[in-house]
């Protein structure tokens, strides 16, 4: 069935290039057959694509719920050749430890030899599963190369667009995030309304170096993105730009303006992670006897083996996932079954672990250094008193970020502005997408007033 609706959207869709990527022809174009009318056309086509996501979302969920089971035949190999293990070091302990000592000392070599052994072929199950990024793509996705990464993108665009805007996701998250108020986002203000998955998250390509998945190789590639949108040419070159962020995206958010700040209209930040603590310097250097870098290389080393297993147990189960975005949003019941695959799916693309370990190393550099913070909150702020325009949106009910954070922050950015959501948790255009987006709507129109 997956090979007659491919080959049927292959057939309907021959303007597009590779890689979902549309090159030189408007993407609004639809092909007909001969005798058949546009209506009819456009309706088999949409038909066609919802068909092929439902069998392609039906087949990442059970890939998602898959559980590795080994043969019996199998296991009983595996512990034979343990046993054998342990009789063996049994015998040559005895010699020299003493009968119990040998005894219970081979015991528990034999033991984790068949734990150990047993993980290993389950993870050879489990990386059966695993797809190239671009294999988890939906119909509307698109890949561009940025920096070198493979970079997994959606945007939504409407007529006679005059705004681009960009929206970077949280820590844990993806462009998924900005799905339901993306077309809202893009209606109401006419824009190309454009988002994107951090090196990684989602499915975007996992790059070799730990330095890409710093926070200023993501800002590099919403300001790129951006780049790419005014290249459309017509009006949008000479359009002004907004950047959004949510939560850890607010930092990528916050770069990608200050990287270009005569063309950006104005800077959202939404449950900013950005830390409201001034930082005063001390004046004195601490000294450092310890190469910091080479040692968090020498203890990612060290402590690789142990973090892959715990993260892979972690994100693995769809309770980890049901338990944190039940303390991101504020009413449970809103948590459909398709939000959870959702942030569960990415787990599928190929070194996902290596990935979220390496993007962790790269930001915990960031965030242990309170001179970058300060700085670029400090430069946040002298391009508010040069005029940009900053609108800051928080949930009442956030319990990951604390409201009184974005208070702080409001207070510090001259004339900015805070909209703090009823009923509302840390993820606002998720959960009331559309009061999110007519906030939105209403601070970039009183911009444009003014």
């Amino acid at each position: 069935g997956v090979h007659c609706i491919a080959a049927m959207e292959r057939k309907s869709s021959s303007s597009k290039g590779t890689g979902g990527e549309e090159r030189g022809k408007d993407k609004r174009a639809t092909p007909m057959k001969r005798g058949m009318s546009a209506t009819s056309a456009r309706q088999r086509h949409i038909e066609m694509k919802s068909a092929m996501g439902a069998v392609q979302g039906n087949a990442i969920h059970m890939d998602l719920d898959f559980s590795p089971r080994l043969k019996k035949r199998t296991i009983l190999a595996v512990a034979a050749l343990c046993a054998f293990v342990s009789l063996t070091a049994q015998t040559v302990l005895r010699k020299s430890a003493g009968r119990w000592p040998a005894l219970i000392c081979s015991t528990l070599a034999g033991l984790l030899a068949f734990a150990w052994v047993r993980y290993v072929l389950r993870e050879k199950q489990y990386a059966s599963k695993l797809k190239p990024p671009q294999g988890l793509a939906d119909a509307d996705s698109h890949f561009e190369t940025i920096n070198g990464i493979a970079v997994h993108y959606k945007y939504t665009d409407v007529p006679q667009s005059k705004l681009i805007m960009h929206c970077s996701h949280g820590f844990g998250s993806n462009c998924f995030t900005w799905q339901r108020c993306r077309e809202q986002l893009a209606g109401e203000n006419k824009a190309i309304v454009v988002s994107h998955d951090a090196p990684g998250f989602g499915i975007t390509e996992r790059p070799k170096k730990t330095d890409d998945f710093a926070m200023p190789v993501n800002a590099k590639i919403a300001s790129a993105l951006i780049e790419k949108f005014s290249g459309w040419g017509g009006d949008l070159a000479s359009k002004k730009k907004v950047f959004v962020g949510h939560s850890m995206g607010s930092i990528a958010a916050s770069m990608a303006t200050l990287s270009r700040p005569s063309e950006a209209a104005a800077l959202i930040l939404v449950a900013p992670a950005l830390s409201a603590q001034p930082t005063q310097p001390s004046g004195r250097k601490r000294r450092s006897f310890i190469p910091i870098a080479g040692f968090r290389r020498f203890s990612l080393a060290l402590l690789k083996p142990l973090l892959l297993f715990n993260l892979r147990n972690a994100v693995r189960r769809k309770g980890f996932w049901e338990k944190g975005l039940r303390l991101a949003w504020s009413d449970e019941t809103k948590i459909t079954a398709e939000v959870i695959d959702a942030y569960r799916y990415p787990s599928l693309a190929e070194n996902w672990d290596e990935g979220l370990i390496k993007f962790t190393v790269a930001m915990s550099s960031f965030l242990s250094s309170k001179q970058t913070k300060a700085a670029l909150l400090g430069e946040i702020i002298e391009a508010a008193e040069g005029g940009l325009p900053v609108l800051i949106i928080h949930g009442k009910e956030d319990r990951i970020v604390p409201l009184k954070n974005s208070l702080k922050l409001a207070e510090m950015i001259p004339g900015s502005e805070l909209v703090v959501l009823e009923n509302c948790g840390h993820v606002p255009m998720e959960e009331t997408p559309g009061e999110f987006a007519s906030e939105v709507k209403r601070f970039l129109d009183k911009c444009s007033t003014n």
